[in-house]
């Protein structure tokens, strides 16, 4: 099924947000400093989504 451009910006930056989020949570909970986690997601939405990305 092909995905409307966008939809896929929507689903890139949700990505962005949810990272964002995440980040913070990491490093509150591990009391790591914030330059341990990239200020940016280092992957796209569909490499996370391919089963075989993270295999390689």
């Amino acid at each position: 099924m092909n995905e409307t451009s966008s939809l896929r910006n929507k689903k890139e930056k949700r990505l962005i947000i949810v990272y964002q989020y995440a980040r913070l949570s990491g490093e509150k909970e591990t009391n790591l400093s914030e330059r341990i986690f990239t200020n940016q997601f280092p992957w796209t939405f569909d490499q996370i989504i391919d089963n075989e990305f993270f295999l390689a």
